[in-house]
């Protein structure tokens, strides 16, 4: 029987696939062509299948942000944000000084690396001007000699919180604000919003606020849906005087912020420096690296990581401390040219006369009621009092609070045995 016609009556009935009537087919054809019809070409030449190129499915268009859930996304936005940057600037009136003080400050805050670069000036005396950097769980202070020493935090991720209304980070994104519609702030198109304190908040005994009532204002960029800037001004009672308070915050460079790695000392660092400060044309001193240096208050000040604290000070003179015949009236000294004038009623514990190379010291150790603190009293070479045209040798005070832990009688006591003033060595 003719193979052909057995294939059509198969399909004719139905019993087989046309897929598989084709291969039998194309494999009676090789076979064919293999035996019969040489010029047949290849047997194993397989039938070239049309070419497909997907369609690309179109990319969705964001929607912009909306009036009604923008601010909202904006503040979450802190939790996932690369990186951005906080201008601060505080005006605060003080009722009770009647002094203004400034704060001018730029935060630097990198997430995707756990870094930041606070630079800060200030007008308040704690810390007219702070430079820190923190990196994971370290941070570094620049101090007087221009570098950035061990310090205490770790980074920390610095989002909104409005603390005189006691509402932090979460309080705020829950909040309930009112839009005020568009406005242009610093050249940007941006929806304002408006927080009004609530009555519970006015009358919080622990936050203190006096009428009229704090209002925030918040704005996000109408184009790219970022916080731009909170401000708000608020009066607070304080001891029947009122202190008024200014405050603006600018956020900007989002995903785009970076700043410079400081020079820092690791906390391992083991060289010491040489004090060249301020300070340095009455006395000069060597100490380890890792010391924090300040001289905000107008002396010398240094701080070990361990929180030990040595203050170096010019006192009025005693005349007694250049003799050392009179070594045995240190205590006497203590009671009657530094206890007598403490108000807070201190008690010496007990006092020793220490022969030095270049100095002799009067050491003592007193008791307060915060804890105790080591004291060196010393006065210049009278030659060195000489040369400069003083009569009498100027008296030098130092005053040593120990960190926990730290021995009294040692604790700067290799700082203290580099002392150097005027010529002497």
């Amino acid at each position: 029987m003719n193979p052909f016609n057995r294939i059509n009556r198969k399909k004719r009935n139905g019993k087989i696939t046309s897929h598989v009537i084709q291969t039998g087919s194309l494999l009676i054809l090789f076979g064919i062509c293999g035996s019969i019809l040489t010029a047949c070409g290849p047997a194993d030449q397989a039938p070239e299948l049309p070419t497909v190129t997907p369609t690309a499915l179109p990319t969705p268009t964001p929607l912009p942000p909306q009036p009604e859930t923008a601010l909202v996304n904006a503040l979450q936005r802190f939790e996932s944000a690369e990186s951005y940057t906080i201008h601060t600037s505080l005006v605060y009136d003080s009722g009770t000084y009647a002094t203004t003080y400034t704060t001018d400050s730029v935060n630097y805050i990198i997430l995707s690396n756990d870094m930041s670069f606070l630079d800060s000036t200030s007008t308040f005396i704690v810390d007219p001007s702070l430079e820190k950097y923190c990196v994971q769980d370290t941070c570094y202070k620049k101090d007087a000699t221009g570098l950035f020493k061990p310090s205490t935090g770790e980074f920390m991720n610095v989002v909104p919180s409005l603390n005189f209304l006691g509402m932090d980070y979460t309080d705020m994104i829950g909040a309930s604000y009112t839009y005020l519609g568009e406005e242009i702030l610093r050249e940007v198109n941006a929806f304002k919003y408006e927080y009004i304190a609530s009555d519970e908040q006015m009358s919080n005994p622990d936050l203190s606020l006096a009428e009229p009532r704090p209002k925030v204002n918040l704005y996000v960029d109408v184009q790219t849906g970022d916080l731009i800037q909170i401000d708000y001004t608020f009066l607070k009672m304080n001891n029947q005087v009122v202190d008024n308070y200014e405050v603006i915050k600018e956020y900007y460079d989002w995903n785009n912020t970076t700043f410079s790695i400081p020079e820092f000392v690791d906390a391992q660092n083991t060289e010491w420096q040489t004090y060249n400060g301020a300070y340095a044309s009455a006395v000069t001193f060597d100490f380890p690296k890792t010391y924090f240096l300040n001289e905000d208050y107008g002396y010398p000040s240094l701080k070990t990581p361990s929180g030990s604290e040595l203050d170096f000070t010019i006192y009025a003179t005693i005349a007694l401390l250049s003799n050392e015949q009179f070594s045995d009236l240190c205590p006497s000294i203590f009671n009657e040219f530094i206890l007598a004038y403490d108000t807070t009623s201190p008690t010496l514990e007990r006092a020793e006369w220490i022969n030095g190379d270049a100095f002799n010291f009067c050491k003592g150790i007193i008791n307060t009621t915060s804890g105790q603190r080591v004291e060196y009293l010393f006065n210049e070479p009278l030659d060195v009092a000489g040369r400069s045209g003083r009569l009498l040798p100027e008296t030098f005070r130092i005053i040593i609070f120990p960190g926990e832990g730290e021995d009294l009688d040692t604790i700067f006591w290799d700082v203290i045995q580099t002392i150097r003033i005027g010529g002497s060595e």
